[in-house]
């Protein structure tokens, strides 16, 4: 038995509606890619690896600095509402202190 003709009208719809979308997302896809390139040789920076090593080391030294730290501290005095944070920073860093003192004194020698 054959397919009505309306049935058959509407085969064609879908179809050409499924190869429109098709094309339309691979064209999507292609726009995206050259997009997301282009902004990866913009923004990302093309650093040699001195200049990542550098880079490295500054971080390392700024997240190590007096200033972040304490700003850091404060941050978690006031995001855990606590009066003696600082105290109990100070008071928790005692122990690994003396470790590191203790370590140095048994690395290095005494003079005779």
């Amino acid at each position: 038995m054959l397919p009505l003709r309306g049935q058959r009208d509407r085969d064609d719809v879908r179809v050409r509606l499924v190869h429109l979308s098709l094309i339309v997302a691979s064209q999507v896809n292609k726009v995206f890619s050259q997009f997301a390139l282009t902004l990866q040789v913009l923004l990302m920076p093309q650093w040699s690896d001195y200049q990542k090593r550098v880079y490295f080391i500054a971080l390392a030294q700024l997240m190590t600095s007096d200033l972040l730290l304490i700003t850091l501290a404060k941050a978690l005095q006031v995001y855990y509402a606590s009066e003696n944070f600082l105290l109990l920073l100070s008071v928790s860093s005692l122990l690994p202190f003396l470790r590191a003192v203790r370590g140095v004194w048994w690395m290095i020698p005494c003079p005779p």
